[in-house]
């Protein structure tokens, strides 16, 4: 009786694998090649996908930052964000009197801040836009 089943269960998978003569579903190796290829590319559309770099360049930015200053001494020293104009003196004054290189990351973070806000509105507004169409 088993050996009947497993006959049965056999006639099965070969029907099964008429359609398939590669075990992993690919009937010919061009085959397999073209759809490597269109997953590379679906792959690297999303990965570079314009917004997705900004977002990998403010990653690291500010990981950069983070490992040039302590952030935590930073908040720490900050005064309470109740008084919004000595925050705003507070973090003229850390950013003027450091070095370069931090400057101008804090500067890269702004741009990059800047350019993914203008992204995001811009995506609202087009959503918007099919929405009431």
């Amino acid at each position: 009786m088993n050996t009947h089943f497993q006959n049965k269960l056999n006639d099965r998978s070969d029907e099964w694998k008429q359609g398939f003569p590669n075990s992993n579903g690919m009937k010919n190796s061009t085959e397999q090649i073209v759809m490597a290829r269109v997953h590379r590319i679906h792959f690297l559309r999303r990965f570079l996908h314009p917004t997705m770099v900004k977002v990998y360049s403010g990653v690291l930015l500010f990981g950069t930052l983070g490992s040039m200053v302590s952030i935590a001494n930073v908040f720490a020293n900050m005064p309470s964000v109740t008084a919004p104009a000595q925050v705003v003196s507070f973090t003229l004054n850390a950013v003027v009197h450091t070095e370069i290189f931090v400057q101008l990351v804090v500067v890269g973070i702004g741009v990059v801040c800047v350019l993914l806000i203008k992204d995001i509105l811009q995506n609202i507004k087009q959503k918007s836009v099919f929405m009431h169409a």
